[in-house]
């Protein structure tokens, strides 16, 4: 059996692997697994744009990376495999993972030897641990990060320093800020501590996985004893049996929700809203100009809740898809959402009702870009119209 590709004929082999052989993403290229002799104890040849590599007695691949760069696959002889990277044969080891390429041109993988594991990044190769594992890039840092057990322990290994053992790392994968900070939360013995750069913060019974603001605030969730807060920089939030959902800022302010007893309460920095019935799944949302909008719901009641400041209430929401039908203007400086009262719909716009409708539909995002007043289609008396910036424009027996 041969190959024939883009008018030349390659070598001759006694089989070539099913789905064999494979083609790059990009670049043209072309890759098989060719045997010589049975399958089962034949010699195995990764034949890489027409080219043979070493014999093995077993492959796996040949694979491209996706820009079609790179080419890799696992060869094995008896007990042992060898990984070929881009032509080049790597150690043998007991065991290796699929490697993986990373923004272009890193390679990684983990591998086996004997009874430790090795984090093998652009061909060097990490200390000896008990185990490898959640290799990640971190483009912030220009480098790479994994977890890895030592004995009973677990330890964080970033750009190839070894961070201190805890008992357990809750984040496999760091959180890396714009400006380089790491983040992590670790437990050390019954406790959890955020590690920022190294240094651990305060103990907590709990921790939610943590996060850089845009600001460059630390952002988590906490637990002691039975309560929660919400944490962003120094900002402490009140205590609540449950804080859901990632802590977020806005213009530096910690932005929070969760449960108060039976209720659910929402919260901006030091002002909070307690009392609610339900937090609808899609909130908060958050405007240019750092405005939050909460849509909550009190009884059968919904209401947005803006800064503090709670709206009249109604039976309910108009949907943007599966979204409720709220949203600011590209600057920031304007609101407006579609509800319901009873059987008639309004456009709520800055606290402003416009006229009662019958149906109200907004396909798009209530602003468009650049504008001021929101764009949607109602219908009255059995009439249909386009309201586009906020202006009615002419009747039609229909709008789709």
């Amino acid at each position: 059996m041969r190959v024939w590709f883009d008018g030349k004929l390659g070598p001759a082999y006694t089989s070539i692997a099913k789905d064999h052989p494979v083609l790059s993403n990009e670049g043209g290229r072309f890759a098989y697994d060719g045997c010589q002799g049975p399958w089962e104890g034949g010699r195995h040849y990764a034949v890489v744009d027409g080219v043979p590599g070493p014999d093995f007695d077993a492959l796996r691949g040949p694979e491209f990376s996706a820009d079609g760069k790179h080419v890799w696959y696992l060869g094995w002889r008896g007990e042992k495999v060898v990984p070929v990277i881009d032509g080049v044969p790597g150690p043998e080891y007991d065991a290796v993972d699929p490697v993986g390429f990373h923004d272009g041109d890193h390679v990684v993988y983990r591998a086996c030897l004997g009874a430790k594991w090795v984090a093998v990044i652009d061909g060097v190769a990490g200390p000896e641990y008990s185990f490898v594992e959640s290799i990640a890039l971190l483009p912030e840092l220009h480098g790479f990060s994994y977890l890895a057990r030592m004995g009973e322990g677990e330890l964080l290994v970033i750009n190839g320093r070894p961070q201190p053992v805890y008992d357990e790392i809750g984040t496999a994968v760091p959180c890396v800020s714009a400006t380089g900070r790491t983040v992590y939360n670790a437990k050390k013995g019954e406790r959890w501590v955020m590690v920022t750069d190294g240094v651990e913060g305060p103990e907590w019974d709990d921790l939610g996985a943590p996060f850089f603001s845009p600001e460059g605030e630390l952002c988590y969730c906490g637990r002691r004893g039975d309560k929660w807060v919400a944490v962003a920089g120094e900002f402490v939030g009140p205590e609540l049996d449950m804080v859901n959902g990632p802590v977020i800022t806005s213009q530096g302010r910690a932005v929070y929700w969760g449960k108060d007893g039976d209720k659910w309460a929402v919260g901006v920095g030091e002002t909070i809203g307690r009392g609610y019935d339900e937090v609808h799944y899609g909130s908060p949302t958050v405007s240019a100009r750092g405005s939050v909008a909460f849509i909550v719901r009190r009884g059968e009641k919904w209401l947005v809740w803006l800064d503090g400041q709670e709206s009249s209430a109604y039976d309910d929401f108009a949907y943007i898809g599966k979204s409720y039908a709220l949203g600011f203007s590209d600057d920031g400086s304007h609101l407006a959402y579609a509800v319901k009262r009873a059987d008639k719909w309004v456009v709520v716009t800055d606290g402003r009702e416009s006229p009662e409708y019958e149906g109200v539909s907004v396909p798009l995002p209530l602003f468009l870009r650049g504008q001021t007043g929101p764009t949607y289609a109602c219908t009255v008396g059995g009439k249909s119209r386009m309201v586009i910036n906020g202006q009615p424009g002419p009747e039609y027996e229909g709008v789709w």
